[in-house]
């Protein structure tokens, strides 16, 4: 992108960042969803639509930050579907490891919400204590 049709990096650009990231997200969200694209499908038309605003940047001689903000969500739309597709489809996590299709107690019935809670609450602490060399103790909380 040309630097004239870039932003100021001020509060109101981290603002922006934020809201774009939002927006793409939905958008990624809505790409894969309801409108049937699926999280690799969208890729392609993603892709191609991310390509045609850097190729109207380079052709147009507006000077306008429009190019760069839906450059953004187009590239976090995809972002989102990239990630989505690695954790719904592939169903892995950030560790390597498999996510289940849902938590299960012990009786085999579905846990509630504030024990699927209080689980990411206890897998972010054992990972925590993983990360600077302790060992973790097996059931804290």
């Amino acid at each position: 992108m040309r630097a004239r049709n870039l932003p100021t990096i001020d509060a109101g650009y981290w603002a922006a960042i934020v809201a774009a990231s939002i927006c793409g997200t939905i958008t990624g969200d809505l790409a894969a969803g309801p409108l049937g694209l699926g999280h690799v499908r969208g890729l392609l038309p993603l892709g191609a639509i991310f390509l045609a605003i850097i190729w109207a940047e380079k052709l147009l001689s507006w000077t306008t930050v429009a190019f760069y903000w839906l450059a953004i969500i187009v590239l976090r739309t995809m972002a989102t579907n990239i990630a989505d597709f690695a954790t719904h489809d592939l169903k892995r996590d950030d560790l390597g490891g498999q996510i289940p299709d849902r938590h299960v107690d012990a009786t085999g019935g579905a846990t509630s919400d504030s024990v699927q809670c209080r689980l990411a609450d206890d897998r972010l602490e054992l990972v925590g204590r993983y990360a600077r060399g302790g060992r973790a103790r097996h059931g804290a909380g």
